[in-house]
C-alpha cells in the first residue's frame, strides 16, 4: 500500500486554493499505535463563567457526538437540554447534560479576510466518567444495564478521570451518525456549512489527514472545492443511517450516515469470503477489530488474533484498505442480536490513506497518492 497518501504540502496547497479551513491534528503515542488529538474551544452560556474552554480532545471518526469534560465545572447556570450518555468499546462511559455550545478551532488557518468557523451544536457536558471492562455493551432490553458481549453477564464500573490518553479531555466524535434518544448528538463537523458563496462555493464535508508519527502534523480540512476533489480518486457510497436528517439549530437539516460508513469485501483466516460487510473507519481505535455478529460469527473462546490467515478488506475498484497480514483483534458475537457484525479499521486505515467525506454528494473518497 505504498504511495497512497497525498504529500501534505500538496494537500495544503489545494486547501488554500479552494479557500478551505485547515485545522492541525496531533499525534498521541499509545504503545505500538496512536491516538489522534484536536485542539478545540467550547463556549456554553452559564458554563465556566461564560468563558470558552480550550482543550485537546480525542479526534474520533468512529464516535458519535462531542463529549466535553465538565466534571470539575458547575452546571447550575447552564440551560440543560436533557440527559445523555455513551459507552465505548474501550469501556469508557460518559454521562452528563446536553447543552447548546459554540465550537471553534483556535489553531485553524483560514482564508484571508475570513474568521475561524464558529459552529453551533449540541454537545454532551460530561459530569460522570466511569470505566467498564473492555468490550461491554448496554443491554438492549434494559438501557440501564451494561453486560459482557460474549455471555450477557452484568458488569460493574469503576470511576475514572480526565485526561484520557495523557492529553484528551473528552471525545470529539466525527462519526456522521447521531446518538439515539432525545436529545441526540451529531458530530460538529457534520453541522459545518462552508461560508463561501458564488464562484468560491465549497461543498459541505471534510478531509482527514492524520499525522503518521510524533514528528508529523496532520490536518482536518473543512470544506471541499475542485482542487481538493481532484486529489481523491477512489469513490465509495456512504451508507445512510436510520435517521436520514438531523435538524440544524439555525434551521434546515443535514444528512446523517451509518456508523459503518461504507461496505467492503472481507477475507480473513479460514472464513469464507464475506461480501459487502459494514466497515467503520475509526481514528479513535488503536487496532483493527473484527466485531462479531450474525454474519461475521466470532465465538467467545477464539483467540484475539482470529485464525492464521491474513485480513484483507477491499472496496469497489479493488482498492485494498488494509495490508494483508495486518494484526487484528476480535470482539465476540453478542448474545443478543446486534446485526451482521462489522470491521473497525482503527487508525491504521488513516495512516495509509487520507479520507474525504463529502456530505454534499454522500460519497467517501480515498487519496490516490502523490
Amino acid at each position: 500500500m505504498s504511495n497512497q497518501r497525498i504529500p501534505t504540502s500538496t494537500l495544503l496547497a489545494a486547501a488554500q486554493s479552494d479557500g478551505a479551513v485547515q485545522v492541525p491534528l496531533i499525534y498521541i503515542p499509545l504503545g505500538d499505535s496512536a491516538k489522534i488529538g484536536i485542539n478545540v474551544a467550547v463556549s456554553v452560556p452559564g458554563w465556566n463563567n461564560d468563558q470558552p474552554v480550550v482543550q485537546v480532545y480525542e479526534f474520533d471518526t468512529g464516535g458519535k457526538g462531542f463529549w466535553v469534560d465538565s466534571t470539575n465545572l458547575p452546571l447550575l447556570e447552564v440551560e440543560p437540554l436533557g440527559s445523555v450518555e455513551t459507552l465505548y468499546t474501550s469501556g469508557n462511559f460518559y454521562e452528563g447534560t446536553a447543552a447548546l455550545a459554540t465550537v471553534s478551532f483556535p489553531d485553524a488557518t483560514v482564508p484571508s479576510g475570513t474568521s475561524v468557523p464558529a459552529i453551533t451544536a449540541t454537545v454532551g457536558l460530561v459530569t460522570t466518567f466511569n470505566r467498564y471492562p473492555q468490550g461491554c455493551m448496554i443491554q438492549s432490553t434494559d438501557p440501564l444495564v451494561v453486560v459482557k458481549r460474549s455471555n450477557g453477564e452484568t458488569q460493574t464500573a469503576v470511576p475514572d478521570k480526565f485526561p484520557i490518553f495523557t492529553k484528551c479531555y473528552g471525545d470529539f466524535g466525527a462519526s456522521l451518525d447521531a446518538t439515539a434518544g432525545s436529545p441526540s448528538l451529531l458530530s460538529v463537523l457534520a453541522q459545518y456549512v462552508p461560508a463561501l458563496t458564488g464562484s468560491q462555493a465549497l461543498q459541505s464535508g471534510f478531509i482527514v489527514s492524520v499525522p503518521t508519527s510524533a514528528s508529523d502534523t496532520g490536518y482536518l480540512i473543512l470544506g471541499i472545492g475542485s482542487a481538493l476533489s481532484a486529489l481523491f480518486k477512489t469513490e465509495v457510497a456512504m451508507n445512510p443511517s436510520g435517521s436520514p436528517a438531523y435538524p440544524l439549530n439555525g434551521g434546515g437539516s443535514v444528512p446523517t450516515f451509518s456508523e459503518q460508513i461504507i461496505n467492503a469485501d472481507v477475507a480473513v483466516g479460514t472464513l469464507p469470503p464475506l461480501t459487502s460487510l459494514g466497515i467503520c473507519l475509526d481514528t479513535g481505535c488503536p487496532q483493527v477489530v473484527m466485531h462479531g455478529g450474525t454474519t461475521l460469527t466470532i465465538g467467545p473462546n477464539y483467540p484475539d488474533n482470529y485464525g492464521s490467515g491474513s485480513l484483507t478488506i477491499t472496496v469497489d475498484g479493488g482498492t485494498v484498505l488494509m495490508d494483508p497480514g495486518t494484526d487484528y483483534n476480535t470482539m465476540p458475537s453478542p448474545t443478543t442480536n446486534q446485526g451482521p457484525g462489522y470491521i473497525n479499521t482503527g487508525v491504521q486505515n488513516f495512516m495509509a490513506y487520507q479520507v474525504m467525506y463529502n456530505l454534499s454528494t454522500g460519497k467517501l473518497y480515498l487519496s490516490s497518492g502523490g
